[in-house]
């Protein structure tokens, strides 16, 4: 894609309308970003100018979690005086990512008038910390980058235009194992919306997308056999997510891509009805990926049709 097209394309909502310590609702003017943020940015969901939100301020913090210290941003839509917003707090997928890649989840938390706090990864961009990938280290990390995300809900509820009794989290992906283990941490998370996260094991997950070759060339078998061969796995799980998703009554939102070729989409729903928990909400999208983009035109899918009324059902959002 031609570079200056990029840059048009993923500008827009990272314009800020707030320096560190200062709030205003004035023209938003580019972030000064270093080379390697705009990679980042050039390969993250910003894929279209409907992501432009021109009102809202954008505040830089830093977050302590242990030992760790987190770097991020608060953004806020804009609001009226003595206002509070709901709140919600982003969790990271796979890799390592920083709050730059998180640009189509903060427009959704900003679309649907919702706070959003977005931080590096621990080990990644401008967090401290060690970034670790090793998928047979999964039990640990996803603890570490759990007690990140109570450590950030501990730090927000602190914020004076923040409705302590409405913050939750949303992630893509490996988020869907994570944010389950933070609201076990701190049950005063009061929600969480998964986008493409399993509720299987990792082991499980693995096996699944080596199956399908995941987005490789050549593709592997079929999402359905892949389901139907699922059973054979009789590796190591690493992490599973059974005991802690039993025990867990935070409201979650559950929302699957038919075509996904990573999360084993099918298991995952079979074990979610199987616990048949009143507080979890499942939701299959037609015609997307492991994601939120449609397979076929590559745009991504405005999923605020479909969780705003989620968060309205929950006493989250008014309507």
């Amino acid at each position: 894609m031609n570079k200056k097209l990029v840059a048009i394309l993923v500008f827009p909502l990272l314009w800020n309308s707030a320096l560190m310590g200062q709030r205003t609702w004035d023209i938003p003017k580019p972030l000064e970003l270093t080379y390697w943020e705009r990679e980042e940015l050039g390969s993250s969901p910003y894929r279209a100018s409907r992501l432009w939100i021109k009102e809202y301020s954008r505040e830089h913090v830093q977050i302590r979690s242990g030992d760790v210290l987190l770097s991020g941003a608060l953004y806020y839509p804009r609001i009226e005086e003595n206002q509070k917003l709901p709140a919600i707090i982003l969790a990271h997928g796979s890799g390592p990512t920083t709050q730059y890649n998180l640009g189509y989840y903060i427009y959704l938390g900003l679309k649907m008038g919702m706070a959003v706090l977005a931080c590096d990864k621990r080990g990644v961009g401008n967090s401290e910390g060690i970034y670790d990938p090793a998928v047979n280290h999964s039990k640990k990390v996803f603890a570490d980058l759990a007690s990140d995300l109570a450590a950030q809900l501990e730090w927000l509820k602190t914020q004076p235009e923040i409705d302590v009794t409405k913050i939750g989290m949303m992630g893509p992906s490996q988020a869907g194992w994570i944010m389950p283990i933070a609201a076990k941490l701190d049950d005063s998370f009061r929600f969480i919306v998964s986008l493409s996260g399993p509720a299987v094991s990792v082991g499980e997950e693995n096996y699944f997308s080596a199956l399908t070759n995941e987005y490789n060339t050549p593709p592997g078998i079929s999402i359905e056999e892949a389901d139907k061969k699922l059973p054979e796995f009789k590796g190591e799980p690493l992490y599973d997510p059974l005991p802690v998703l039993k025990e867990l009554n935070t409201c979650i939102l559950w929302q699957f891509g038919s075509h996904d070729r990573s999360v084993p989409v099918m298991a995952s729903v079979r074990r979610l009805k199987k616990l048949n928990k009143p507080n979890y909400d499942i939701k299959i999208v037609q015609d997307v990926g492991h994601g939120s983009a449609n397979i076929y035109t590559g745009e991504y899918e405005d999923f605020v049709k479909i969780i705003e009324p989620w968060l309205i059902k929950i006493g989250i959002v008014a309507q």
